[in-house]
This record gives structure tokens, sequence and C-alpha cells, in this order.
């Protein structure tokens, strides 16, 4: 599974989130920070839920686990990005060893029982990954919670092009005037996009831009489209010969300026936006149908709280987010005891040989002969 199958399954997670969730209100939504949560519960479910998952993150549960530990390193690759991913589960619960291989280096550790140490651990975790952001839970485990998983996103970036604030009176548009901040921006970034939105890019200083986009249809829908066309190439910028198409939001006029050329720029709000999904309240969008968590613990084990909290701010300075998801597991009522099964393995206990392959291809990149035990 490629990286980029990843990135279009997230995106397209967001996208029917979005479609889905966004009403007319503030909202902020993370999905690189549930993601890779419910990927791993797929690598480890069965049945119902198994299935519900796969629809969710939209790959094979049996390439996910690796598929969520690539998307990490991807964010945790990208300058200004942290991204991290734990579980933790209860003394009396033992997870599959085959599904703890499936998780990110260190990502395990356990619950103690005491609720007080507990949320406090898990607060001082939270709040590191989240440079402060995010500085506690809303709600620590408790004497039922058998597993405990946090999925969390931080984001901080400057601006390329320095931003000023100023007195904005649009045109036209319900807000007649507003305190707003303006940027120049690159002409080819100001776009007309399919479904007709006009989409404007404030380039960072890093890795991390931000796109600003408006649209004639519910908010829902003109963010899912954002979401769609990420990577497609515009239907027109202010870079090409001719004016924008009929209906978009760019205004093209003339303006005093010092400079010798013509200006480009984007002018918009501040914003500090705070929001709390319950993403059980959208079970079917995330796979987490009320179906029993089977195979990755010694316990069967059912969803009891999933959340996701978010925090997104866009101002003179830069743009910061942090979002962090949470869900937590109760025993479903009986537990799984350990029994025989059939086994067949081939123990190489004298010397054997290797033959490195290129599965794509079948090509032999390395072979050889082990003949001693090293160490």
């Amino acid at each position: 599974m490629t990286t980029e199958t990843s990135i279009g399954a997230v995106n397209g997670l967001a996208a029917r989130w979005a479609a889905d969730v966004l009403d007319g209100r503030s909202l902020a939504l993370a999905a690189p920070a549930v993601w890779p949560m419910l990927a791993v519960l797929a690598a480890g479910a069965d049945g119902e839920l198994r299935a519900a998952l796969a629809t969710a993150v939209g790959v094979d549960p049996a390439g996910s686990g690796a598929a969520a530990r690539d998307l990490l390193d991807l964010l945790n690759g990208t300058d200004g990005v942290r991204a991290a991913f734990g579980i933790w589960s209860n003394r009396d619960l033992v997870p599959d060893p085959f599904w703890l291989d499936e998780l990110p280096p260190h990502a395990h550790g356990t619950l103690t029982g005491d609720a007080t140490a507990d949320k406090a651990a898990l607060d001082a975790w939270l709040s590191e990954r989240t440079a402060g952001l995010l500085p506690a839970l809303p709600q620590g485990p408790d004497e039922d919670t058998r597993m405990l998983l946090i999925g969390t996103l931080l984001v901080q970036t400057g601006w390329r092009h320095r931003m000023s604030v100023t007195s904005v009176t649009p045109a036209g548009g319900p807000w007649s005037r507003f305190a707003g901040l303006r940027a120049p921006v690159d002409p080819a970034d100001i776009a007309v996009t399919a479904g007709g939105l006009t989409r404007v890019i404030v380039r960072g200083a890093g890795e991390v831009d931000v796109h600003l986009v408006l649209g004639a249809a519910d908010p829902g829908t003109v963010v899912a489209g954002a979401l769609a066309t990420l990577g497609d190439t515009p239907l027109w910028t202010a870079a090409d010969a001719g004016p924008p198409p009929d209906g978009s939001a760019v205004r093209v006029g003339r303006i005093a300026s010092t400079g010798t050329g013509p200006v480009y720029r984007v002018q918009a709000p501040p914003f500090t936006i705070r929001t709390v999904h319950d993403l059980l309240q959208r079970r079917a969008l995330f796979g987490l149908p009320e179906a029993d968590l089977a195979g990755s613990a010694s316990q069967v084990l059912k969803v009891d709280q999933a959340q996701q909290f978010v925090m997104a701010q866009f101002d003179q300075s830069g743009f910061t987010a942090a979002a962090a998801t949470v869900s937590m597991w109760v025993a479903a009522g009986f537990t799984r005891e350990p029994h025989e099964v059939p086994l067949t393995e081939v123990v190489f206990d004298r010397p054997y040989g290797f033959v490195a392959v290129h599965r794509p291809t079948d090509l032999g990149l390395v072979a050889g002969w082990v003949a001693a035990v090293s160490g």
C-alpha cells in the first residue's frame, strides 16, 4: 500500500465528515488525528466491526496497521507538524501480541487502575504532544475502562508573506465591516476550482499552507469539495489570461499603489475555533457500529466513548491547530480464554540460505547463506 493511497483515504474521510457535520456553525475537524486510530483498530478487529472500519478508513485492514504507521511517519517528517498515537490497556487485559506488532513503536502503555494517577499521566502525555494547547483530557478512564486510545495532531506555521491588520469594508456579503488580515499572494494561488469554488492559498513559511475557500453551496458541500479537489488543476487562476469565471468571488479592479506591477492579495478575518465532536453520533461514518471488538485482546471489548476535540487559530502570526481523538473501551461482558489451535511452523535450527525479493517483480535483491548463529 502506498502513502498516496493513505492520503487519498484520509482526505476521503475528511470530505465525508465535512459534508455531514458542517451546518453553518464555526467548526473544525482533523481527519489525520482519527484515521490512524481507526486503521489500527481495523487491523485488530474481526467480523462486523472489521468490515465497518475497513469502509471508514478506505484501505484493506490487512495493511491498515502499516498504513497508520506510514502516515504518522509522513506527518512527523513534515516541518511544523507533529502527530502521535497511543494505546493504554488495563493490567487485566492481555493484548494480542500480533496486534501490538501493528502499533507504532512505543505506542502501548498500561493503565494502573488508579483513576487520578492514570488521568494525570495521560494529561501529561497529551499536553506534551500538543505543545500545551490541549492540556488535559475532558474525562479520564474509570474502573470500567479496559482500553483507551488517543491520536493527536499539532500544526504550527508562520506566513511566507507578511500579514497586516486592517479594517476591511467588503463590496458585498453579510459582513459589512470587520477587522481583518491582509497579505499579498502569488497570482497562481488565487483560483477557481471544480464546483465553482473560489480558493486562495495562503502560503506558510514551511511545508503547510492554508486554503481559504468560498462557494455558493452549503458549508459541508464547499469544504468537502475543497478536500476532494486537493492536488487537481484549477479551472482558472489569476496567472491566466482573461477574467475570472462568472459567479466566482474574485474581484478585479484598480487600486492606487506605489509599486510598478499588479497587486494580488487576500483579505480575511482572523479566527479561533474550538470544537468537540462525539464520534458515536456518526457511528457509520467512523466505522464504529454497536459491535464487539474481538481478536485484539484477551477480552471482548465494546466502545464506550469516542470524541475528538480540536482548536484552530488563524491570525497575523500564522496558523496553529491541535487535535486529539480519544476512544475508551469497556468489557463486552465475557472473556476470551486461551485455547489450543493448530500450529504449523519451520524452525531454522541449522545453516540456511536466504534471498531478499522485490515482491512486485520477484527480483532477487540480496541472497546468501547463514552458517552460524551470530553472537
